[in-house]
Order: structure tokens, then C-alpha cells, then sequence
């Protein structure tokens, strides 16, 4: 019901929902049978009563600043009393819960009659100057739905790490982590078109190779997050390891490399880590499972402060073959002080992107500190790309030069 503080207006009433709580831990889903998920889901659930109907309508009382609304109600159900503008934009939420022994404040416990005051501030404090252009919403037995993401924009750094960028044909895909990580897409402008991760809720059932959980909350077989923060569902890198210790959010890739077929079709990305993520260009995986091989170089250093111990290099630079078969990957270094060919792996792997194998040594060595400068050899190779021909183009960083090679 919508009252203004000085003459009534109309009447509201929805249909009641059904609590939804967030994701919460799990127990594999074989430790349950039927009766222990309906029991858990009726624990979860807030327990409303019918009908949702007012026994005496809302109304309300100015004394100064303070407005007094008071109603009763046939049920012990949910009410929610918001103050609105003349705009119909909520500039209160003055109060929301279910009533009975557990009403929350200002809701009065057990008891269908009730008398709020709001004070005639906004959320932030402030005092609403022009009250009789305010509106007074009483609603009963209201379903929940998505409304907006605060604060967002797509331009928004998530991380302090810099974004890798890949520039194609439709534009700059930009992938970013730090606990949450994201893969969007820019046109050449510089402006926002589409987000490829997180995944679009359309898609995610098309993305193979999610570890999923029947969740007692809503009975739904949903797509489980790991990491520290729970907060990714890629499996190519950090953000999806369960070792708090180490990686406080991480990131899914170190490097990333687009294919887009000439077709126009939905193209490749290129996750590289711990492991190389296969995704495709409209949300999906592509039929692949996203999970594919593991790309990473591992070293044990002895300990110095927080860097030693067991750790795990990825590659800093990925280019596809123009026929988008094989990526091509390097810059596995984990020094970066003179002398810069040690603590280096002078090679160039090959995976084939969709076959899922064991990445192949394409070019040089890839054996630590085995490094020259013929040309068979590099000396910190740190960045890889091909064209249109399928030649591979290799900055051989310490022997100052760009070396150039044939796709065999």
C-alpha cells in the first residue's frame, strides 16, 4: 500500500517469496539423501504465514519532523515500509522483515499491529525538506528480485596488477584478477560492449567442465567457487586454489591470447597459468572443457622472506596460430634483477588447443638456465606473436634482437 503523509493513495500487495540465502560451504552430494535436503531447506527458509492482507489499512500521523505509520495485518507475514519521492525513487528503507517472535526492529515482536516512526531522514542522514511531496509504501509479501549491482561500471579496476590486453578485429579484450576475475570486451573507442567472464547467466550451463553442487538453499545443481574468497569459477590460475596461505585472491591467468575466426564466429581465448583455460568468445567454453593442460614451470627457491619455498612460474606472453590451433607460450622467468638470463626458462611451448595434451618444446630449450645465442637458442624470451602467415615472433630480450621463425 503507497500512503502520502496526507491523504491516501493506493493500495500494493504482492505475491510472498521464498528466502534465497547465499552460497554456503557443502558436504559432497552423495552424504545426503532426500530427507536430509528437505529438512535443510525448510531449516533455511523463513517461515511465512497467509494471507497477505491489511485488517486496517495503513495510515499516518506528522508530529514535526516524525511521521508515525500504523497498520494491522491478518498474518504473521513479511512487510517491507520503504519512503519514496515524488520520482518513486526510495529514499528510506525504513524497515523489512517477517513478523512474529523474531520480527526485527523497528518491527514490534508478536503482535499484527504496528506503529513505526520515521524520523524524516534519508539513508544518508540527511532531513527530507519537502514532505508533502513524499510517499509511504507499506508492501506485504514481497518476491525478491535483482535489481542493480552498486557502484558499478565497467571501466573499473579490479586489480593493482596491470590488465593484459589483446587487441582483434572487434576490438581489446582485457582480462584482470585479484580475487575477482573479469574478461570484457572493448571496442576500439574505448567503450564497454560485452562481459565474457564472469560467465552471462544464459551461458554458463554451455561452459563444460564446472565442478558443480546441489545447494539445500534452493535445491539447484549450481556451479561450486573455490579460492580463498570464493570467488572463481576459472581453473586456470590462482583464484581457483584453495590455499589461503599463498594466494590471497590470485588471478586466472598471467598472460592471454584471443583467436577470432574469419566467419565471424565465436573465437578463442587463451587462459595461461597453472593450467591453460579454454574459453570462447560469447561466454561459453567453446565445447572444450575449460580446464586443459598444465602450462606452468615449478621451482622450489630457498626461502627469503615471503618468496621461497615450492612455487609455480606461468608464462608472461601468448600468441594463437592464425588457423587458431596452437598457442604458442613464454616468458617463464621469476627473476628480474641482473644477471636476467638466470631464473629463466629460454623457450617457446606449443599446445594444441583443443586436443588438451601435454605442452610440446617448439622452440629453444626449455630446461632452466639453458640459454645462447644462436639462432636456435634465446637468452630471456619474453614475448611471442605470429601473423597472418603463421610465422612466430620471438623478442630474444637478452641478445637484443627479434628473432623470426616458420610455422615448422
Amino acid at each position: 500500500m503507497r500512503i502520502h503523509p496526507l491523504r491516501c493513495l493506493s493500495v500494493i500487495v504482492l505475491a510472498a517469496a521464498t528466502a534465497s540465502a547465499g552460497e554456503t560451504g557443502y558436504l559432497p552430494e552423495s552424504h545426503y539423501d532426500d530427507a536430509d535436503w528437505a529438512a535443510m531447506r525448510d531449516e533455511l527458509q523463513v517461515a511465512r504465514s497467509g494471507p497477505f492482507e491489511f485488517v486496517t489499512r495503513p495510515v499516518v500521523r506528522r508530529n514535526g519532523d516524525d511521521v508515525t505509520i500504523e497498520f494491522e495485518v491478518r498474518a504473521f507475514c513479511d512487510v517491507t515500509v520503504a519512503i519514496e519521492d515524488d520520482r518513486g525513487r526510495i529514499v528510506r528503507h525504513l524497515a523489512s522483515g517477517v513478523l512474529g517472535p523474531n520480527a526485527p526492529a523497528p518491527f514490534e515482536k508478536d503482535s499484527l499491529r504496528q506503529s513505526i516512526v520515521w524520523d524524516g531522514k534519508d539513508e544518508q542522514g540527511a532531513y527530507v525538506d519537502e514532505k508533502d511531496e513524499i510517499v509511504i509504501r507499506v508492501s506485504l509479501g514481497l518476491n525478491q528480485q535483482f535489481e542493480r549491482s552498486l557502484f558499478w561500471s565497467p571501466k573499473k579496476r579490479i586489480g593493482s596488477y596491470p590488465p593484459t590486453i589483446v587487441a582483434t578485429a572487434e576490438g581489446m579484450y582485457v582480462v584482470e584478477g585479484l580475487g575477482v576475475d573479469h574478461i570484457r570486451l572493448f571496442d576500439r573507442e574505448g567503450d564497454y560492449v560485452r562481459t565474457v567472464y564472469p560467465f552471462p547467466r544464459d551461458k554458463v550451463e554451455d561452459v563444460v567442465g564446472l565442478d558443480r553442487r546441489r545447494y539445500p538453499q534452493s535445491d539447484e545443481e549450481l556451479p561450486v567457487k573455490y579460492g580463498f574468497q570464493q570467488a572463481s569459477l576459472l581453473q586456470s590460475g590462482t583464484s581457483n586454489l584453495n590455499a589461503a596461505a599463498k594466494y590471497h585472491g590470485g588471478w586466472a591467468a598471467t598472460t592471454m591470447a584471443v583467436w577470432t575466426p574469419e566467419d565471424g564466429g565465436p573465437g578463442r581465448i587463451a587462459l595461461a597459468y597453472h593450467y591453460l583455460g579454454r574459453l570462447a568468445t560469447d561466454g561459453t567454453s567453446g565445447d572444450l572443457p575449460h580446464k586443459g593442460p598444465r602450462v606452468a614451470q615449478k621451482k622450489t627457491l630457498r626461502r627469503s622472506g615471503s618468496w621461497g619455498g615450492d612455487r609455480v612460474i606461468g608464462p608472461s606472453s601468448a600468441a594463437f596460430s592464425p588457423d587458431g590451433r596452437y598457442v604458442y607460450l613464454t616468458g617463464y622467468s621469476y627473476l628480474q634483477r641482473y644477471p636476467g638470463n638466470r631464473g629463466t626458462w629460454h623457450g617457446v611451448y606449443r599446445v594444441d588447443y583443443a586436443e588438451g595434451e601435454e605442452p610440446e618444446v617448439f622452440l629453444g630449450t626449455m630446461t632452466e638456465n639453458d640459454f645462447g645465442s644462436e639462432n636456435d637458442q634465446f637468452m630471456v624470451p619474453t614475448s611471442v606473436a605470429t601473423d597472418p602467415e603463421g610465422r612466430i615472433y620471438v623478442s630474444d630480450f637478452m641478445n637484443d634482437r627479434i628473432q623470426i621463425f616458420s610455422p615448422e
